[in-house]
C-alpha cells in the first residue's frame, strides 16, 4: 500500500487548501511549525483508519465546506476516500481504467472501514507501534468505533439532532447507493437492448442476403462451365438465325408464286368465254346456214378445252406451294423448340435476372458467388450476435425492466437531503464549537518484545520466526542509531533480549541507560519494517519528534533513505537541511 496523494481543504490547520502528491521512497513534508505538523502527521495516521477520521476532522473544522481526500495506491489498484466534515459523510471510489474516472464502490462508513482493514491490516495499536515515528501523541483511540453500521441500531425520527443526523446519513448513503444501482441498471438495460437490436438487425440482414441468393438459385447450374454454355448459346443462336434466314428466302419465294397461281384463274376466263361462244356459234351455223360452221365449233371447243386444262393445273401447283409454306412452318417450329431445348438453362436465368445479353450473365454468376459468401459472413455475424445476446441475456433484460419499473429513489434522496439539511442547521445553532487542539494520547512503550509481538500478529508468524528474520538488518540499524555502542542483539530464553557492542559484555534491556533505549526500541522497530516490507508493505509516517538534534536528524534521514527503498516513508516537520539532503523528495507547505 502506498499514500498517493492528500487534498485539504477548510481546516483549521494546515489551513487554507492544499494539494500534496507523494512519491514511492522518502518523502519530506515540511510545514511552518511543529505544531502544524503534530496535525498533519496526525491525520494522515487517522485517515487509514476510517473509524477515527471523524474523530480528527470534528476537531479541526474550520468551515462547513472543510474536505479531506485521501489516494491510495493498493497494488495494481487505486483508490480515493473523500471525507466531508461539513456534512459529516465519507464516500470510496476505485479508478476504472475503461472510464479513466473513479467509480464509487460505497458510502456506508462500516464498508469503508472493512476495505481500509484489507488495506492496512494492522490493528490501530499495532499501526501506531510500527508504523508511527517521532509523535509525542495521536487523537486518543475511541473506546469502541462508533460509526453505525446499520439504520435499526439509530434513534427514530424523534431522537436528538445528532443521532438524527446519523441516522439519515445512512438512510441517504442507502438511497444513493439505490440511486447508483438504478442508473447501472438502466446502462446495462440499454446495453442488452442495444445487444438484442444488433441481434435481430444482424438476422434480419442475414435473412434478406440468403433470399437474394436462393431468387438467384438458377445461377447455380450455370456455375461449372460457364464460358461453354455462354459459347453453346451463341452457337444456337447463330444456327437458329441461319435457319431462319434460308427458310425466309425459300418462304418469300413459295408466296410470289402462290399469288401468282391464285390470279391464274383470272386470265382463262376470257379464253373459256370467247371458246364457249365460238363453240355455240359454229354450231348454230352448220345447222342453219352452212356446214362449215363446224370448224368453228371445234377451233371454240379446243380453246374451251386448253383454257380448263392449263386452269386445273395452275390449282394443282398452288396445292403444292400451300403444303410447302406448310412445311417450311412447321419447321419454323422445329427450329424453335431445338434453340429452346438447347438454351434452356441459360435463357431461364437470364428471365429470372431480367437480363437483355447473355454477357451480362457472366456478371451476374460473379455476383453471386459474392452474394453466397457475404450471406455465410452475415449468418455468422448474426449466430455471434444471437450468443451475445441469448437466453440468459434476455432473462437478464426482462428482471431489469422489472427493477426499472418500480419508483425511482431520487425523489427520496431529495426528501432525505432536506430532512439532513435540516437537522445540519440545528446543530449548527445548537452544538458547541469543537477544542482547536485534540487531546493527545501517550505513544505506547516501545519494548523491542511488544514491537515483535506486534510484528507477528500482523505478519501472522511466530515470534520465534520474526526474531530470526532480524539477523541481517538489526545490526546496521543498531550501530548506526546507537554511535557503534551496540552492534548485535540476541534473544535467550528466559533472559530476554541481549545486546553487545565491540568488545563489551552482552547487556540485557533492562539494564541498558534510559538515554539509549529509545534508540534501540527504533532499531528494532525500522529493522522489524525492512525485513517484513515485503509482506505487509504500509508506510512509515515520522512526525516532528524523532530527532531532537541536527545531528540526530542526520542519522535518522540516512537510516530512514535505506528503509524506503523497501516502504514508503513520509516525515512531516519543520524545515531541516538533514532532512532534504536524504529524502527523495521535499515538499512545502506554506500555511
Amino acid at each position: 500500500m502506498r499514500i498517493r496523494g492528500l487534498q485539504l481543504r477548510g481546516f483549521t490547520r494546515p489551513a487554507g487548501e492544499h494539494q500534496l502528491d507523494f512519491e514511492s521512497g522518502f518523502t519530506s513534508l515540511e510545514t511552518r511549525d511543529a505544531a502544524g505538523a503534530h496535525e498533519l502527521a496526525s491525520l494522515l495516521c487517522s485517515l487509514l483508519y476510517p473509524e477515527d477520521a471523524f474523530h480528527w476532522v470534528d476537531l479541526h473544522t474550520a468551515d462547513t465546506g472543510a474536505r479531506a481526500v485521501l489516494s491510495l495506491a493498493v497494488g495494481g489498484e487505486s483508490y480515493l476516500l473523500v471525507i466531508d466534515a461539513g456534512r459529516q459523510r465519507m464516500n470510496l471510489g476505485r479508478w476504472d481504467a475503461a472510464t479513466r474516472g473513479y467509480r464509487p464502490l460505497t458510502s456506508l462508513p462500516a464498508e469503508i472501514a472493512g476495505c481500509f482493514r484489507d488495506f492496512c491490516p494492522l490493528e490501530r495499536a499495532d499501526f501506531r507501534a510500527l508504523h508511527t515515528l517521532g509523535l509525542s501523541g495521536l487523537p486518543a483511540l475511541p473506546e469502541e468505533d462508533t460509526l453505525p453500521t446499520e439504520v435499526s441500531e439509530l434513534p427514530g425520527q424523534g431522537d436528538e439532532p445528532l443521532a438524527a443526523r446519523r441516522r439519515l446519513e445512512i438512510e441517504l448513503e442507502r438511497a444513493h447507493a439505490a440511486c447508483s444501482a438504478r442508473s447501472a441498471a438502466a446502462a446495462r438495460a440499454g446495453q442488452l437492448r442495444a445487444a438484442r437490436e444488433a441481434a435481430d438487425a444482424a438476422g434480419r440482414e442475414a435473412a434478406r442476403a440468403s433470399a437474394g441468393v436462393e431468387a438467384c438459385a438458377a445461377l447455380g447450374e450455370l456455375r461449372e462451365g460457364l464460358d461453354a454454355r455462354i459459347a453453346a448459346f451463341h452457337e444456337a443462336l447463330a444456327a437458329r438465325e441461319a435457319e431462319r434466314h434460308e427458310t425466309e428466302k425459300e418462304r418469300r419465294g413459295l408466296l410470289t408464286e402462290r399469288a401468282r397461281l391464285r390470279n391464274a384463274p383470272g386470265r382463262f376466263t376470257v379464253p373459256s368465254l370467247l371458246g364457249t361462244a365460238l363453240a355455240v356459234a359454229g354450231a348454230g351455223v352448220a345447222v342453219l346456214v352452212h356446214p362449215a360452221g363446224a370448224g368453228a365449233t371445234a377451233v371454240g371447243a379446243g380453246m374451251l378445252g386448253t383454257a380448263w386444262v392449263r386452269a386445273r393445273g395452275a390449282r394443282r401447283r398452288l396445292g403444292r406451294v400451300e403444303a410447302i409454306l406448310g412445311a417450311l412452318r412447321l419447321r419454323d417450329r422445329t427450329c424453335e423448340q431445338r434453340f429452346d431445348s438447347e438454351t434452356s438453362a441459360v435463357r431461364v436465368a437470364m428471365e429470372a435476372l431480367e437480363l437483355a445479353e447473355v454477357e451480362e450473365l457472366r456478371a451476374a454468376v460473379e455476383s453471386w458467388e459474392a452474394g453466397i459468401e457475404r450471406a455465410k459472413q452475415l449468418e455468422e455475424a448474426a449466430a455471434e450476435a444471437r450468443a451475445a445476446f441469448g437466453a440468459e441475456s434476455a432473462d437478464e433484460l426482462a428482471e431489469l425492466e422489472a427493477s426499472l419499473a418500480a419508483p425511482d429513489p431520487a425523489a427520496r434522496v431529495a426528501e432525505l437531503e432536506r430532512e439532513l439539511g435540516a437537522v445540519l442547521a440545528r446543530l449548527a445553532r445548537e452544538q458547541p464549537a469543537p477544542a482547536a487542539i485534540p487531546a493527545r494520547a501517550p505513544l505506547p512503550a516501545a519494548e523491542p518484545d511488544d514491537l515483535v509481538a506486534a510484528a507477528g500478529r500482523c505478519t501472522g508468524l511466530g515470534e520465534a520466526e520474526v526474531r530470526g528474520r532480524l539477523g541481517g538488518s538489526l545490526p546496521l540499524y543498531l550501530r548506526a542509531l546507537t554511535d557503534g555502542r551496540y552492534t548485535h542483539a540476541r534473544h535467550r530464553p528466559g533472559e530476554g533480549w541481549l545486546l553487545r557492542g565491540p568488545g563489551s559484555e552482552a547487556e540485557a534491556w533492562a539494564s541498558i541507560p534510559a538515554t539509549l533505549r529509545e534508540s534501540v526500541a527504533l532499531a528494532f522497530q525500522l529493522a522489524l519494517l525492512e525485513r517484513l516490507g515485503d509482506d505487509r508493505r504500509v508506510p512509515l509516517i515520522v512526525g516532528p519528534d524523532a530527532a531532537a538534534t541536527p545531528a540526530r536528524a542526520r542519522v535518522l534521514a540516512r537510516v530512514l533513505g535505506r528503509l524506503a527503498s523497501v516502504i514508503q516513508v513520509l516525515r512531516v516537520g519543520a524545515p531541516d537541511p538533514a532532512w532534504a539532503a536524504h529524502a527523495d523528495r521535499t515538499l512545502r507547505l506554506d500555511a
